[in-house]
């Protein structure tokens, strides 16, 4: 099947391999798929060969311009109207797979400068780096996820880039340090808001439990009263015998 073959394709430099291998140049596959990456089975094939073809994925880091496949995929997840489509959660899943490696965290933010990106429609980048651009596309998607989607799969891939790409970041553009700024604020107002109902339900349960509590209190002590006028009884009409 083609899907395997893909899996299994070997660079077709590879004198060594046996006949039956199928044989693939990286180089032309690489720049065929960032021309070709608006549509969607440039998007499958890429999606394949970076999740089963390991060969193919070290070819990736070790290219000088990943801004060739990366500016694409950040395009497609910017310009998508529908973020719940299949065609984004592969984009995702490609990209959190190629940040998961330090070399491409590295490559991003300290080797690609991209001098402008022109279908950024919210302010005029120039001169950013490939991996502070990452930065802001991923980060407007969680706002768009978290004022309409909800989708906890799509928050958790997104924050999962940007927590493979942290400890690379560099030099962050002044458009990206503000969106991480603006959408910790939002995260920290969410989690106010979630700890202050947890907290109102939390005093709710205990008060409708109180009024339990205080019955079983006032029974135990009219239990120890009557107890106690019945000794007292007891003990007049030992006195009067």
């Amino acid at each position: 099947m083609f899907h395997d073959d893909l899996y299994d394709a070997f660079e077709q430099d590879d004198s060594v391999l046996p006949a039956h291998v199928a044989r693939i140049s990286y180089g032309r596959l690489y720049d065929a798929l960032g021309s070709c990456m608006p549509e969607e089975w440039a998007t499958l094939v890429l999606y394949t060969l970076v999740h089963g073809n390991s060969m193919f994925r070290e070819y990736i880091y070790a290219r000088s311009d990943l801004d060739v496949l990366v500016l694409p995929l950040l395009k497609m997840l910017y310009t998508q109207d529908d973020l719940q489509s299949n065609r984004v959660y592969m984009v995702l899943i490609v990209l959190l797979i190629l940040s998961q490696d330090s070399s491409f965290g590295e490559n991003v933010h300290k080797r690609l400068t991209i001098a402008n990106v022109p279908w950024y429609k919210l302010s005029i980048l120039h001169n950013i780096s490939l991996g502070s651009l990452m930065i802001i596309v991923f980060v407007r998607t969680i706002t768009v996820n978290l004022s309409k989607l909800r989708d906890p799969y799509l928050h958790t891939n997104c924050l999962a880039v940007l927590a493979n790409m942290a400890p690379h970041c560099v030099n962050i553009h002044p458009q990206a340090a503000q969106r991480l700024v603006t959408l910790l604020a939002t995260l920290a107002k969410r989690y106010m808001k979630i700890a202050a109902r947890s907290e109102q339900q939390r005093a709710a349960i205990q008060g409708a439990a109180e009024p339990d509590v205080n019955a079983q209190a006032d029974g135990a002590v009219a239990v120890a009263d009557d107890a106690d006028e019945s000794m007292q009884q007891q003990q007049q009409q030992q006195q009067q015998q």
